[in-house]
């Protein structure tokens, strides 16, 4: 989710001039629990000086974009439904489910060959998720997803809590982890099938 003219103030990034955003009040109350954004940003970057900025919803999690599911946890390459993770309630028979994570961690916003696109980090549930989406931006500045899909990192073993996140001088998406499994702690549980453990199998 990105704010209406974000995207135009990506060229700050490669521009001499600096930017300013128009200071808001801390939200108390109420308030804290709504969507608040600065209302412009100004820069002698951008034509005319400044650009407007509002709150615009990209997507939501779980919606469906073709056959990708924004935010989907995928199972590992080459299975039939990369969408069909195994999933067992304690206590349950094991089945499958699609698990969608409602924990984005972080979103960067990147411009390659004059084309928009947005990396981001979903946390959990267990494994984690990592999307790429290729973004379309109108005359006004409003973005809208064209395409998404999950980043495929199964030739490195899988991702597990993808977390913070950072856009390079040159362009790139910077990501990381944390909370990696902990080996120690599946050979030493007394409890399989609980908690991470159970997370982590599922993935296998």
């Amino acid at each position: 989710m990105l704010a209406r003219g974000l995207a135009a103030a990506a060229v700050i990034a490669s521009a001499s001039g600096a930017a300013t955003w128009t200071e808001i009040a801390y939200p108390t109350g109420a308030a804290k629990h709504l969507v608040v954004t600065s209302p412009k940003v100004v820069s002698s970057a951008f034509p005319g000086g400044e650009v407007n900025l509002e709150y615009q919803l990209l997507y939501r999690t779980g919606d469906k974009f073709g056959a990708e599911y924004a935010a989907g946890v995928t199972t590992k390459a080459g299975t039939a439904d990369k969408y069909a993770m195994e999933w067992a309630a304690d206590g349950d028979s094991k089945g499958t489910k699609v698990l969608i994570s409602d924990n984005p961690d972080y979103t960067s916003l990147l411009t390659i060959d004059g084309k928009f696109f947005s990396v981001t980090h979903f946390e959990s549930p267990r494994p984690g998720a990592a999307y790429l989406s290729e973004l379309e931006q109108d005359d006004q500045g409003k973005l809208t997803v064209k395409r998404t899909k999950a980043v495929d990192f199964s030739a490195h073993g899988g991702l597990w809590v993808p977390c913070a996140g950072s856009v390079t001088p040159w362009m790139t998406h910077l990501g990381s982890e944390e909370y990696e499994p902990n080996a120690r702690g599946f050979y030493e549980s007394t409890a399989l099938g609980k908690g991470s453990i159970r997370d982590f199998m599922r993935y296998w």
